[in-house]
């Protein structure tokens, strides 16, 4: 959830700069420190934006939630038209064609591109496939606000007629990923806290916005508490297992003494035929 990747390490002490050469000097931590504090520092500049910080956004989070799944449990069960997938099945072709690899790419290809440039060197076929141009979270970050800045109208209108804002940010961070603006990770860490930007964009011009697309339905089974139980608690799990096998020991007992008794024993034989 949102608010479990969000609550640690919030600062509000501004961008922080730090000289990439000494952090690879220092070793792989030191880039897994400076980009845990990068994001501290986007969730910081966007949480500062709600008047009561992180307990705003939990709440906010907690009612969407909620919101969402009163929802589906007023859907109708999903009865797929069983005509309609045979005619999806033959517009897409047979599983069983092997034919089909043959005629896609081959992985890799596109990296060998003919494209030269004097201080990236060989460049790829594609954006996504070159180096960034924004190359930390907080860089990207401040050019996505920036990008969005004359068209916050058109955002607070779809979100206004309900669009969730996690389908919105999700959209803006993966267009900037296929335009080669930051790479596939900043990409994707970037979308809770554009999306509570958008939630505060919204609130300002006094929208109640929507937050995810979706949310698990959070139900345990019987099997998946006894999977839960064995990991956590061994020892009452074993407990657990040798009462039940015992109680299953007794009650087979028992139904051997009552296939014993003359009368009874027939009565459970023509059960069994």
């Amino acid at each position: 959830m949102a608010t479990e990747q969000t609550e640690a390490g919030l600062t509000q002490n501004g961008f922080i700069q730090q000289d990439k050469k000494e952090a690879q000097e220092e070793g792989g931590a030191s880039f897994k420190s400076m980009a845990s504090e990068e994001m501290n520092e986007v969730y910081a500049l966007v949480f500062s934006r709600f008047e009561r910080g992180m307990e705003e956004v939990q709440q906010l989070v907690e009612q969407d939630t909620k919101d969402i799944k009163d929802f589906k449990s007023k859907q109708l069960p999903f009865d797929p038209d069983e005509k309609a997938l045979t005619e999806m099945d033959k517009l897409l072709g047979s599983e069983e064609d092997n034919r089909a690899a043959f005629t896609a790419s081959i992985p890799g290809g596109s990296l060998t591109g003919k494209l030269k440039d004097e201080e990236k060197g060989t460049l790829g076929a594609y954006p996504w496939e070159n180096p960034a141009v924004y190359d930390t979270p907080t860089d990207a970050f401040g050019y996505i606000l920036e990008s969005i800045e004359g068209k916050k109208e058109d955002i607070h209108s779809v979100l206004y007629a309900g669009v969730p804002a996690e389908s919105i940010a999700r959209a803006i961070t993966f267009l900037g990923y296929t335009e080669g603006l930051f790479s596939v990770d900043i990409s994707e860490l970037l979308v809770i806290p554009l999306m509570f930007n958008l939630v505060a964009d919204a609130q300002e011009q006094g929208v109640t916005a929507r937050i995810f697309n979706d949310v698990d339905e959070d139900e345990i089974n019987p099997q998946s508490a006894l999977d839960i139980m064995e990991d956590l608690k061994p020892e009452e799990y074993a407990s657990l297992m040798e009462d039940a096998t015992r109680q299953a020991e007794e009650e087979n007992m028992v139904l051997d003494e009552l296939k014993q008794d003359p009368v009874i024993g027939s009565f459970l034989s023509m059960g069994e035929q």
